[in-house]
């Protein structure tokens, strides 16, 4: 069995692995691409590794623009000192969720 952290957050329970990494005596975390399997909160925001690159609609938190999801006013993270979590922006291309409209 492998190892894993539990997150839980805006109604959704995400299990991600973990494993010891020798270099760096820690255990780090292996994320999902996020990408290629999308998963959605319980209020149906779209989960994203912090690092991904921010859509047309992101707004910094100080000057504007974004590079990436992390410094985007509506990228909530998972937890504290975690690299994923969540879009807040309704506007968001990213956030339209297929499953969401067929119901």
């Amino acid at each position: 069995m492998q190892d894993t952290r539990r997150y839980e957050f805006d109604g959704l329970t995400i299990d991600i692995p973990i494993h010891f990494d020798e270099r760096s005596k820690i255990y780090i975390e292996d994320y999902p691409d996020f990408i290629e399997n999308p998963i959605w909160t319980g209020s149906g925001y779209r989960v994203l590794f912090s690092g991904c690159d921010a859509c047309e609609v992101a707004v910094d938190k100080q000057s504007g623009k974004c590079l990436d999801c992390a410094a985007c006013k509506f990228f909530t993270h998972a937890a504290e000192h975690t690299w994923f979590g969540y879009c807040t922006n309704k506007n968001s291309p990213i956030n339209l969720n297929p499953q969401k409209e067929a119901n």
